[in-house]
């Protein structure tokens, strides 16, 4: 039971205590709205609302239509909404078959969310490649529009960040997330250029090693005391030059206990090359 449950019940009952000094018609005025909040308070439906809401660390995407608005310009309002209609469909099914979750569409842009229902390791590598697939995207939309109506520059830009944020509850339950996570998010969808993708430090240090990336100047961020790092990313790493992501950034982390299996490991390496003549 909450604490304000609990208040509530000791009003009932310091009110019902009064009920011989000040009559039973003006203590049932009184008590009737109070018991009404408290029922409504205790009721499952109110319970499975708190019981909603979820402090978790997602990795968010945004992802914005860049171009729109000076289509729109040149277009009549159905066609337009056709335009748009198709281009936030198709970015949808591409966020859903990397397993993210769209939560919100805002005019020309789609809000999603990696580990949203569950967490998986590599929610920020699938992240990541979803917004490398989006770009994809945006590519060929551009050419169909400039195929189909004659304008250039429609295209989608791409921002991604990872940290902690409050899902579900409030007015818009289903796509509820509140947190500063998610303007650092939109910052890196803000700042990046028409076909590009901008993540944050914090989504990089999950997936160093996979992409190749430039890291740019610090951004300063609305609510964040400090800028904060990012980086474009330019295409996903071939696999043979990957390295770790696992471990602290810098520091290489040795094996403890493992010395005599390292050992065997070696040894049985050796005589392998050995026995086979690989030895320049």
């Amino acid at each position: 039971m909450s604490s304000d449950q609990q208040h509530l019940e000791a009003a009932i009952a310091a009110l019902e205590a009064q009920r011989a000094i000040l009559g039973d018609v003006v203590v049932e005025a009184l008590l009737a709205p109070a018991r009404a909040k408290l029922s409504a308070m205790n009721s499952p439906a109110a319970e499975s609302e708190e019981a909603a809401q979820a402090l978790r660390q997602v990795t968010i995407l945004f992802v914005d239509v860049v171009g729109s608005t000076r289509l729109a310009q040149h277009l009549d309002p159905e066609a337009i909404s056709a335009v748009m209609d198709d281009a936030l469909t198709r970015g949808t099914v591409i966020v859903e078959a990397h397993l993210g979750r769209v939560l919100q569409y805002a005019g020309d842009n789609i809000l999603a969310a990696f580990g949203a229902a569950a967490a998986r390791e590599d929610d920020a590598e699938r992240a990541v490649r979803c917004g490398m697939a989006l770009l994809a995207l945006g590519k060929a939309l551009g050419l169909e529009v400039q195929s189909s109506h004659g304008q250039a520059g429609f295209d989608v830009r791409v921002g991604i960040h990872t940290g902690h944020v409050l899902l579900g509850g409030g007015v818009d339950a289903e796509g509820s997330i509140r947190g500063i996570a998610v303007n650092i998010a939109a910052r890196m969808e803000q700042t990046a250029p028409a076909g590009g993708l901008r993540i944050s430090h914090d989504t990089y240090a999950q997936v160093r090693g996979l992409f190749d990336v430039d890291e740019q100047e610090p951004l300063s961020v609305k609510g964040v005391d400090t800028p904060i790092r990012s980086y474009f990313v330019r295409g996903a790493k071939p696999h043979k030059f990957r390295g770790s992501t696992r471990g602290i950034e810098g520091v290489a982390t040795r094996m403890i206990g493992r010395e005599a299996d390292f050992e065997a490991l070696q040894a049985a390496f050796m005589r392998l090359f050995s026995a086979r003549g690989c030895w320049p």
